[in-house]
């Protein structure tokens, strides 16, 4: 079952998959959910003993995306180039990034 609904997936997932590529080459998804649960909650404990909440801008954020999926994937903390969601309620596009980004 696909996670991911992906725009222009060529070289952000495995070939035939929506299995996004990811620093430990995990290309099925059910393996990918379970490590980024393990990875995100880790980081995501991390994030909240080191940062702190002030000066909090779209730099912030990026450099936040960074620390909490850095260890998976290569594009955490830089803005998209497809428009990507996971089973969400709202998920930014391309668009809303770059307009949030200034």
């Amino acid at each position: 079952m696909a996670v991911y609904s992906i725009e222009g997936c060529n070289d952000s997932c495995y070939p035939d998959t929506t299995v996004l590529v990811n620093k430990l080459d995990i290309r099925e998804q059910e393996l990918l959910n379970e490590a980024e649960s393990i990875i995100v909650t880790s980081c995501s404990v991390k994030a909240e003993k080191e940062l702190e909440f002030k000066d909090v801008d779209f730099e912030y954020y990026k450099g936040l995306h960074k620390l909490i999926f850095g260890d998976l994937y290569e594009w955490a903390g830089t803005v998209r180039t497809i428009n990507i969601s996971k089973k969400v309620l709202f998920s930014a596009t391309i668009t809303n990034l770059k307009d949030w980004e200034g």
